[in-house]
Formats: structure tokens, C-alpha cells, sequence
């Protein structure tokens, strides 16, 4: 988001989006200069010395992040926190380190993804189609 206002980010899924050492620090999501904006239910798996989300120190954001999923970052800064926020292993179905395009992004039953997500403004729906129940939305792309 740069540059952004009014934009919601939902029961997203990453993986080791920034992979070249040129772009060293950046964010499976990068905030920065936005207003406005919700991050909620999202699993940010970053590439091993990179930042699951980066929040630029000199361009505050009115940022609201809620129920995200944060793993295999080089930091943990306290905006990230958020209410919910978990720093650990959302165990994806297959993740491959040699081959970052081969990857199911789809969660394991026992993720701690599974159902500790919040209901949202977004689609009761998940990626496939599956419906998200009222009592328990699992956060990232795919619902268990």
C-alpha cells in the first residue's frame, strides 16, 4: 500500500514474496504513507531475513492489524502486534525453499490458523469457494 486510503486486506496468503537480496527489508505487505486501512485474518510467511510486514518509520499509517499471522520474519516490530497477532508456523500444506512457486498454501488441520480468525466485512467465502462459518474463520486464503 503506498499511497493508499480506504483499503481493507483480507484472508490473504503469502509466501516468500521478496526473495531478491536487492529488495532487502521489504514486506510480504509494505505500509506505507496509507490511512485507513484494515489488515485482518492474513497469513504473512516471508523468505528467511525479510519482514513479514514492512511499516515505514517515517510515514505513520493509520493501520488497523487484527488476527494476522506472522512467521519467518527478521523482525517482529511492536505495530505488528495487533490485536490476535500470532508469530509462528501457520504449517501450509507443502512449502518447498528450493522451489518458492511450488507451494500449497492451503492449511494443515492442526494450523493454529484454523478457526482463530475474526468474522470480516470480506467474503464469507474462501478462495475456492468453501463457505467461512460464523463460528470460526480461519485466517489466511483457504478455509479447513
Amino acid at each position: 500500500m503506498f499511497r493508499s486510503d480506504h483499503v481493507d486486506v483480507l484472508n490473504n496468503s503469502t509466501y516468500s514474496n521478496v526473495l531478491n537480496p536487492a529488495e532487502t527489508g521489504r514486506g510480504e505487505l509494505s505500509l506505507n504513507e496509507a490511512s485507513d486501512v484494515h489488515v485482518l485474518n492474513n497469513i504473512f510467511y516471508s523468505a528467511k531475513g525479510q519482514n513479514p510486514v514492512d511499516l515505514n518509520p517515517n510515514s505513520p499509517c493509520d493501520c488497523e492489524l487484527t488476527a494476522n499471522v506472522y512467521f519467518n520474519g527478521a523482525n517482529k516490530p511492536d505495530g505488528l502486534k495487533g490485536a490476535k497477532a500470532l508469530f509462528t508456523d501457520p504449517r501450509y500444506l507443502k512449502i518447498d525453499m528450493e522451489r518458492p512457486l511450488m507451494v500449497d498454501l492451503r492449511i494443515a488441520a492442526n494450523s493454529p490458523a484454523v478457526g482463530s480468525g475474526v468474522q470480516t466485512i470480506g467474503s464469507a467465502l474462501d478462495f475456492t469457494g468453501k463457505a467461512r462459518p460464523e463460528n470460526g474463520w480461519d485466517r489466511g486464503a483457504y478455509q479447513q
